[in-house]
């Protein structure tokens, strides 16, 4: 079983909210009216949370940009070793010049 997303368990938290509500309000809670109105408020705000709820990334996608990050970072490391490679060979070449210079091209 896939567990539930957030927007999922906020409107069953919702429409529990609600229901309890609206029966206490209906049955033994004079000020029902006001609590109505102040459900009405909450229901906006988690409208307004559900909204942003939704343009957040889901955990595939996220794992998605994570490999591309992965595949990203192991290409700049096999760069990386290979200009160490290249500057390797020319410190030796720069080593063998300078020996020669000192020198005077004397062996």
């Amino acid at each position: 079983m896939e567990p539930a997303s957030n927007q999922e368990v906020l409107k069953v938290a919702m429409w529990l909210l609600d229901w309890i509500l609206r029966f206490f309000g209906a049955v033994a809670i004079p000020g029902g009216i006001y609590l109505n109105r102040k459900i009405g408020k909450h229901q906006k705000r988690l409208d307004a949370l559900e909204m942003q709820i939704c343009d957040l990334p889901t955990t595939q996608k996220m794992a998605k940009d994570l490999h591309k990050i992965d595949l990203a970072i192991a290409e700049l490391s096999g760069r990386l070793e290979a200009a160490n490679r290249i500057m390797e060979r020319l410190e030796r070449v720069v080593e063998r010049q300078e020996d020669h210079l000192l020198n005077n091209g004397d062996k």
